[in-house]
């Protein structure tokens, strides 16, 4: 990306409302928006969804954060992460960071949702993410990361739906060879996976490239 494309985002974040909370909260604890905000970002797309790693007591952080902003805290027991519901249906889901920041990345789905920005590094992008997200392509970043997660196959689609994109030619292959392991998946999480796909325009030329 251009510096000027880097600044303009880095202007839209920082002003963003929800965000700059977070930032003047966080002060000089080490503290990521990370993931689908920042692709829909660069996609010009609206997202109400925003993910951040921090270094810090999440639980007491979220507390602060809810006195100042309002809304409901929601936790979930998968990946300890915890979620400060507020009005418009807009979600900030916090996760501590209890390693490094790439090595966190990289256990992540698809490149596209794999960028991190911070208020004093700016944009993070370690395995090429924005050449991918720029041009429309839903590539895994690990084989492992399939295996340890089967349910991110049906997930490759509904991304590309999402981005109206394509899925790259090694990630297909390696869809099509792991697709047993969905057998392996509770019944109720593809179920999900399958109705968030089918809400998407053109969901149908999706299902036909699985």
């Amino acid at each position: 990306m251009s510096k000027k494309d880097l600044e303009k985002i880095d202007k839209k974040l920082i002003t963003d409302r929800y965000n700059s909370v977070v930032i003047s909260i966080a002060k000089n604890k080490e503290l990521y928006l990370v993931g689908g905000y920042l692709r829909d970002l660069i996609l010009k797309k609206r997202s109400n969804d925003r993910d951040y790693l921090i270094k810090d007591d999440i639980e007491d952080f979220v507390g602060l954060l809810k006195k100042i902003l309002g809304g409901s805290i929601v936790k979930f027991s998968k990946g300890g992460i915890i979620r400060l519901a507020l009005r418009n249906n807009i979600t900030l889901d916090f996760q501590s960071l209890d390693e490094d920041l790439k090595e966190n990345l990289s256990k992540r789905d698809f490149t596209i949702n794999a960028l991190a920005w911070s208020n004093n590094k700016g944009l993070l992008d370690y395995f090429n993410c924005v050449y991918d997200v720029k041009r429309r392509i839903v590539r895994c970043i690990s084989e492992d990361n399939i295996k340890e997660d089967p349910l991110r196959i049906i997930r490759a689609y509904r991304f590309a739906g999402h981005i109206n994109g394509k899925i790259e030619r090694k990630t297909r292959v390696m869809l099509k060879n792991y697709k047993f392991l969905l057998g392996k998946v509770a019944g109720e999480r593809i179920t999900s996976e399958i109705f968030n796909l089918l809400n998407l325009k053109d969901s149908y030329k999706y299902l036909k490239m699985a």
